[in-house]
């Protein structure tokens, strides 16, 4: 399984989501991480 790699530009919106791009399978994806730490594509 590959994971998230290379997360960069977190930042923290109103909703209390992170948000920031990571490269995963070879392509840079948007990511969101939730308040129980789960990272997700957006």
């Amino acid at each position: 399984m590959d994971g998230y790699k290379d997360v960069h530009g977190l930042a923290r919106g109103a909703d209390g989501l992170w948000r920031g791009t990571a490269k995963r399978g070879g392509k840079t994806v948007e990511v969101k991480v939730d308040r129980a730490g789960r990272v997700a594509e957006q």
